[in-house]
């Protein structure tokens, strides 16, 4: 049922799309939803998400190679269960000599089962088959392929066959329902959310969740009444909005108010946490 619902969505919006024809097809649906029951602000989102999704390649969701935690297929099982217990993660590809050379990959669950049995040492019987995608494939098309192949990690890879990053089958869900965060997400960030270091040269770390308006309370106003920032609640939307687009680890840009924002912590879709400097605090 959810193949065909997906099967249809495609061949409505189909390679060559029509925009007259998806603004009407967007309104009728959420028309329909809205006499049924009143439609909601995030299903609204979902809908406009799946709308989305024909548009998108895997290489514009993908974690970067640079962010990828591979596991060498020599590792033994307590060295993987001290990277398992370190980076929380559920699905680990494995390599053999280069990690241009992804032979599968390793799945907590047998990790965890192997390790209480005590069956084996060497992690290569545990590997799995993964998938591989090229960098251009549609987003919706990798769904599909997991969805019947029933493998859930697949490794994109440029014209000549290196690795360029990953994609799960969370980070695919994500692009339709929004994050998803796990218990272990949850946790690290209900701890680090009120977090904040400031240096003695003034300099400021801070979580990018922290509110505008609680940092401006705090140390002092960013901008000037001119600027429109009425869709920005976060400081680390702020930052997106500065550099127009998701930042890399280390890069800095200027405010023109003279207040300089570093990226310290980003993953592949969001900014995690920024070091302010040169603002004149309260």
């Amino acid at each position: 049922m959810k193949n065909t619902i997906i099967n249809k969505f495609k061949s409505l919006l189909g390679k060559k799309r029509n925009l007259k024809s998806q603004n009407k097809l967007e309104t009728l649906l959420s028309e329909r939803l809205k006499k049924e029951r009143p439609i909601k602000i995030n299903e609204e989102k979902i809908i406009s998400n799946v709308f989305e999704l024909p548009e998108k390649l895997v290489e514009d969701i993908m974690i970067p190679r640079t962010d990828m935690i591979s596991v060498d297929a020599n590792y033994n099982i307590n060295k993987l269960i001290k990277l398992i217990d370190r980076t929380s993660h559920s699905r680990y590809p494995v390599f053999e000599k280069s990690r241009d050379n992804i032979i599968g990959m390793i799945h907590i669950k047998d990790v965890i089962s192997c390790w209480e049995n005590k069956r084996i040492s060497n992690i290569k019987k545990l590997v799995r088959k993964v998938l591989f995608a090229p960098h251009t494939m549609n987003v919706l098309d990798l769904l599909l392929k997991m969805r019947t192949s029933h493998v859930h990690m697949a490794i994109i890879v440029d014209e000549h066959g290196g690795v360029d990053g990953l994609v799960t089958i969370e980070d695919l869900v994500e692009e339709i329902v929004g994050e998803i965060k796990d218990e272990h997400e949850v946790q690290k960030e209900s701890k680090n959310f009120n977090e904040e270091l400031k240096s003695d040269d003034g300099s400021i770390i801070i979580s990018s969740r922290m509110l505008i308006k609680e940092f401006e309370e705090k140390y002092g106003n960013i901008f000037s009444d001119k600027e429109d920032l009425s869709d920005i609640d976060t400081m680390g939307g702020l930052a997106f909005h500065i550099f127009g687009r998701v930042p890399l680890k280390g890069e800095v840009i200027k405010h023109s108010s003279g207040c300089e924002f570093e990226i310290l912590e980003v993953d592949s879709r969001r900014i995690r946490k920024i070091l302010i400097r040169n603002h004149t605090f309260k």
